[in-house]
């Protein structure tokens, strides 16, 4: 089993014990950083190319790509783009990830803390969530198993 292999909340909620709560404010405390110039600029010209283009490919190199580096202008991080993350075989939480960011400077290998870069679906947001989720719950495993938890994420 595959991080893909995940297709139903229910599924989630059975097989990882995962309960989904939809009404909730978890990041509402949180202020809004200062983009820099370079990142609005590019985005700009980016953003219509890659929906003109239309395919996962140029939407990674102009949209995702830019975010991440923006990201590292704003703090220290390592990315990996289509790296195997295997944590718990028998949970079914295996296979590639689009994307893991870590809060430390080592671009050579995966490091806690981490989090996960999801591609959302072309037609339908809601049919990858549970693949989201499972790839969340991987990530707060690998937290774990380093020493390094995070409090849980609320949808």
């Amino acid at each position: 089993m595959a991080y893909s292999d995940f297709k139903t909340l229910d599924q989630m909620n059975h097989e990882l014990g995962i309960v989904i709560k939809g009404d909730n404010e978890l990041y509402r405390h949180i202020e809004p950083v200062q983009l820099t110039q370079w990142f609005v600029d590019t985005v700009k010209m980016a953003y219509t190319k890659a929906i003109q283009i239309n395919t996962e490919s140029a939407r990674q190199a102009l949209i995702v790509d830019n975010v991440l580096l923006e990201l590292n202008q704003l703090m220290t991080i390592s990315f990996f783009l289509e790296n195997t993350f295997n944590v718990d075989s028998s949970k079914g939480l295996t296979g590639n990830h689009d994307g893991i960011i870590s809060q430390s400077d080592n671009q050579l290998y995966i490091t806690s803390p981490v989090v996960v870069l999801v591609e959302a679906k072309k037609s339908d947001l809601g049919s990858g969530l549970p693949q989201c989720i499972a790839e969340m719950e991987a990530a707060r495993i690998f937290n774990e198993q380093k020493g390094n938890p995070i409090s849980p994420m609320v949808l």
